[in-house]
């Protein structure tokens, strides 16, 4: 088929001289699938570990460490078929795939990511809440400082250390560190950490603090103090100082329309508000429409009208 004198691709530069050879990469595809349902009967489709988009990140990384053997088999079958980019591509993922630490670091960013994921889906809810939503990031914060715990991370480890040793791949080696300058250490010695285990947990820990710091930062912020007091006066109808911020309000109108709103709707949820405030709010809009008056031009629009409605009292 991809023969340069004979095969297709040379029928058809005879076509057209401007046509271009590509490697088909589909049968690439389909090892993966092949090798695990002749073993395991099944499998998990893998999925592109998305840079934008948080909801695929967990599933992409528990999809390959749930069939870490065979993705090294795909790999290595995928390797040896040819000198294809694609073949490149496999090799060096094979390369990293085959080194213990990479195993180990995608299971320390599970649990950072699962955490996070979860918040995702809360903050996205459609009835989601300002007070729901800092409740579900300290909820977070907490379980992230439970986690950062000498105890959690050696049962990460010592799980990686037992896939390692099932599949016969290189154990988790120290990374080269490199020794600070003595401008900024000065005579003191340098910290170097005793063994593997205690770097990726100094590493782990660090991820956890970021974590932490950051949503600390985006959610722990006066706007959001602002945001849940307007919450606040709209589930319970009760007007609060936070009214008195927006001068375009008149504090003794949105009084009596949310005392009146709460009689006839109980909200016990922001969303229930909002929406049984918009319905109030648009029943008083029509009550405010002069009826007589739109009867009276539609009527008056014509000779037809006039005769068939006579005159609208």
């Amino acid at each position: 088929m991809s023969g340069e004198s004979k095969g297709v691709q040379a029928l058809l530069r005879e076509k057209q001289p401007l046509a271009l050879y590509v490697h088909c990469v589909w049968k690439y595809k389909t090892i993966f699938k092949e090798i695990v349902q002749s073993e395991a009967g099944s499998f998990i489709t893998l999925k592109p570990l998305c840079p934008i988009r948080w909801l695929v990140r967990l599933v992409a990384i528990q999809a390959v460490v749930g069939q870490y053997e065979k993705v090294l088999l795909s790999l290595e079958e995928m390797a040896a078929s040819g000198s294809s980019d694609t073949c490149t591509t496999a090799r060096g993922l094979l390369e990293r795939f085959q080194k213990g630490h990479t195993l180990l670091c995608l299971l320390l960013a599970s649990e950072a990511l699962k955490e996070l994921e979860c918040l995702n889906r809360s903050l996205q809810s459609k009835t989601g809440s300002v007070t729901g939503m800092l409740a579900a990031v300290d909820c977070v914060k907490k379980t992230l400082r439970v986690k950062r715990s000498d105890e959690r991370f050696h049962q990460i480890y010592a799980r990686a250390c037992d896939m390692i040793s099932e599949m016969g791949i290189e154990t988790i080696q120290m990374p080269h560190i490199r020794r600070p300058p003595k401008r900024y250490t000065g005579n003191a010695a340098a910290f170097i950490p005793a063994s593997t285990e205690e770097h990726y947990r100094i590493e782990f820990f660090k991820v956890l603090d970021a974590v932490d710091v950051q949503l600390t930062k985006r959610f722990d912020q006066s706007s959001f103090d602002t945001l849940n007091k307007l919450e606040r006066v709209l589930v319970s109808g009760k007007v609060e100082e936070v009214v008195s911020l927006y001068p375009e309000l008149n504090r003794s109108s949105p009084e009596v329309q949310l005392a009146m709103c709460k009689l006839q709707y109980p909200s016990s949820t922001i969303t229930d508000a909002v929406k049984h405030s918009e319905s109030y709010a648009a029943r008083n809009k029509l009550d405010q429409v002069d009826i007589e008056e739109i009867c009276q031009l539609f009527i008056s629009a014509n000779d037809t009208r006039r005769h068939v409605f006579g005159a609208f009292i």
